[in-house]
């Protein structure tokens, strides 16, 4: 009878120790920046290019960190400085497509870039609101006391605060912003408002250079791929610049789109650069307004029950 419980007890602690190692592998590390910390278990480690990653990770990043993940369905996620991401509940099938893709982003800036999986696989959390995916390029930051901005470049996002209320979000570089101390949606007003916003909370729009090209975004729309061209011209070698003419970059154009529905009102708003005009008219249950201000038109038409 002892030797049958010294047997049991040690089958236990080999299960207990080498349990990881049977879990599915969720993806894998393609680029890591210190200072960039996975915590697994009780454990933690500095995380390292190659490291594969497991269900309930917690991927930290301090000041100048950066971690650029590839997940076994394609999905690309990279996590910017002083960022905290936990990898909840990714089930692959034998194709390696997801039935469930769930991450929590808990704080700082990421970029996403989906894979292979159904678009109703996708589930972005946040402390404040939950980001479902259509099959999409965008980045998005969480910041506590603000709340969550989010930035598209390609296909759709739909952003739900947690108490309810929902925006259809898609267009080249539509950015939304979900506040900590409202129940509304808020996009910038002014094209300046813009440029401090994707500034302040989207490092991957104005420093592309630092993510691997399978990582990018289609950003020219808001006005910041003429730094990445003049920067990748500068990094070039001195044979390549000579040989290569600066190709003309044309003014973005500036066109984005959002559309809402939230306690039996739909929402929907175009903006793009044109002259100085402001024009309002409301009629019956319906209300349609167009505003412009530095360069900036914002259209926009309620309808309510």
């Amino acid at each position: 009878m002892r030797m049958l419980s010294l047997i049991f007890g040690s089958l236990i602690a080999f299960f207990v120790i080498s349990g990881p190692a049977f879990s599915q592998i969720a993806g894998v590390v393609v680029e890591a920046a210190q200072p960039a910390e996975l915590q697994r278990g009780g454990g933690r480690v500095a995380i390292s290019e190659r490291m594969q990653l497991q269900l309930g990770d917690v991927i930290t990043t301090g000041q100048n960190g950066r971690v650029q993940i590839i997940f076994s369905d394609e999905t690309r996620i990279a996590v910017s400085a002083n960022s905290r991401l936990v990898i909840d509940e990714i089930l692959f099938d034998n194709t390696n497509r997801a039935s469930r893709f769930a991450v929590s982003a808990v704080t700082g800036a990421f970029r996403f870039i989906s894979g292979n999986s159904a678009p109703e696989a996708y589930s972005i959390n946040t402390p404040l609101a939950t980001l479902g995916i259509r099959g999409t390029i965008f980045d998005f930051a969480v910041t506590s006391g603000r709340g969550v901005d989010l930035a598209t470049f390609d296909g759709q996002v739909r952003l739900c605060f947690l108490n309810g209320g929902c925006i259809q979000v898609a267009g080249n570089c539509t950015i939304i912003t979900a506040p900590t101390h409202a129940e509304r949606f808020e996009q910038p007003e002014t094209l300046d408002d813009k440029r401090r916003l994707l500034e302040g909370q989207f490092p991957f729009v104005v420093r592309q250079d630092v993510l691997r090209r399978d990582f990018r975004a289609p950003v020219r729309s808001c006005g910041y791929q003429r730094l990445l061209d003049r920067t990748e011209r500068q990094t070039a070698p001195a044979t390549e610049r000579a040989s290569s003419s600066p190709a003309s970059d044309p003014a973005p154009e500036r066109s984005v789109s959002a559309s809402s529905a939230s306690g039996g009102a739909t929402a929907s708003a175009t903006q793009s650069e044109t002259t100085s005009t402001t024009s309002a008219t409301t009629s019956g249950a319906s209300a349609t307004a167009t505003r412009t201000e530095a360069g900036s038109t914002v259209t926009a038409t309620t309808v309510r029950d």
